[in-house]
């Protein structure tokens, strides 16, 4: 049986129109599975080694480490503990996915 993935779940969760949403303004707005830090937390245990490839591969990309990446995203100059690092690496790769499966921009 093949492990489910964060970018399937984002498939399975939110429409088009949705993910043309997130891709375009964001998780701030706040997406149904995504608000609550219970519920960003949960994804990040389920799916944090997928989260940190995405994070780490477009950093990379940048020329950039990971945390020089994720300082220049969202609320990152908020984020004081692990749950809220946690929260902003689920939002940055959502994000990311959510441009892929609309634009096709991120592999």
């Amino acid at each position: 049986m093949q492990k489910s993935t964060f970018k399937s779940w984002m498939q399975d969760n939110f429409t088009e129109r949705f993910l043309e949403d997130i891709a375009t303004h964001g998780c701030i707005n706040g997406y149904a599975g995504m608000i609550e830090y219970a519920e960003t937390l949960e994804l990040y245990a389920q799916f944090g080694e997928e989260i940190w490839e995405i994070v780490y591969k477009i950093a990379a990309e940048q020329g950039e480490t990971v945390l020089q990446t994720l300082a220049n995203f969202g609320d990152a100059s908020c984020v004081v503990n692990r749950h809220m690092f946690e929260n902003l690496m689920v939002w940055f790769a959502a994000e990311r996915i959510a441009d892929n499966l609309v634009n096709g921009d991120y592999a």
